[in-house]
């Protein structure tokens, strides 16, 4: 039985947190708070060349659904092209990394199941307030705190 009550959410294309993720933006447009704990969706916009690197997620999986642009999804060693309307899925304790290559922006919905990661998502926009980027060590404790192990 579900315990959790939820609501019914809209939102515009204009509302919600919006975090900085290591020179990526991500427009927090459903939270766990909104679902109930069952995922979290994020409008995210990065420059071409911008990433993420092969990492694991133990408790959530991730679905990227491509808007604009085009992005390079590496699951298991094997990369994907996805592009306008494409969707990729990386579920849970499997590898994967991505790779924006479109021109320009890239943008993207990520999904995550269940809710919550916009709390790394957060941990991460609060070490970058300030000019530059956060050490790498501090990435990695954020990364291990929230369930996550990544190469450095």
């Amino acid at each position: 039985m579900n315990t959790v009550e939820t609501k019914a959410v809209v939102r515009t294309k204009d509302e919600g947190e919006l975090l900085s993720v290591l020179g990526h933006r991500a427009r927090v447009v459903l939270s766990k708070r909104d679902t109930g704990g069952a995922l979290s969706m994020f409008d995210y916009s990065s420059p071409q060349g911008s990433g993420v690197p092969p990492h694991i997620h133990m408790n959530e999986d991730e679905i990227w659904f491509v808007l604009e642009g085009a992005i390079e999804v590496t699951i298991e060693g094997v990369t994907h092209r996805v592009e306008p309307g494409g969707v990729a899925y990386g579920p849970r304790g499997i590898e994967h990394a991505f790779m924006c290559v479109g021109k320009g922006t890239n943008r993207f919905i990520l999904l995550t199941t269940p809710g919550g990661f916009e709390d790394f998502f957060r941990d991460v926009d609060a070490e970058t307030t300030g000019p530059g980027t956060p050490a790498m060590g501090r990435v990695l404790e954020l990364v291990s705190k929230h369930g996550m192990t990544m190469r450095a």
